[in-house]
């Protein structure tokens, strides 16, 4: 079977090529919509490529395996676009892990990077990754270094 054409799109299609393409177009129109919040293209855009800048200089890149621990939000998508930027191996996390199979799937993925907010579904987060990576209680705060 011969293999299919690949239509030439007038762009490198890339992820992050697509977002800044798509915010050229439909720049202020809504990318994103949830209940309470809503994100257009351009500032999707323009976040994406901001928190891409500051994985850069924390040494995450090409390759780098970037676990995803959020509920579908708008920083879920944002941390995606970001992260698939820079080549970075996105993996998605389920937020219903308990903290010992959160433990274990990190070590299979070979996660080095994990990306979460503060609080999630309740959950102190801190507490919840401390207790699925006992470690983290000793190695203290960045401030604290």
């Amino acid at each position: 079977m011969a293999p299919l054409p690949v239509p030439d799109l007038g762009y490198k299609a890339t992820i992050g090529q697509s977002i800044s393409r798509a915010a050229r177009i439909y720049g202020d129109k809504d990318f994103i919509v949830l209940p309470d919040r809503r994100i257009s293209y351009a500032e999707a855009d323009a976040v994406s490529r901001a928190v891409a800048k500051k994985m850069l200089a924390a040494g995450i890149g090409k390759g780098t395996r970037v676990g995803l621990l959020y509920t579908y939000s708008i920083e879920w998508v944002v941390a995606w676009l970001a992260a698939s930027r820079i080549g970075a191996l996105v993996m998605p996390l389920s937020t219903i892990y308990a903290p010992g199979e959160l433990r274990t799937v990190l070590g299979l993925g070979d996660v080095s990077t994990l990306l979460l907010g503060p609080a999630m579904l309740g959950k102190d987060m801190a507490a919840y990754l401390e207790e699925a990576v006992p470690a983290l209680r000793s190695a203290g705060t960045a401030s604290s270094r």
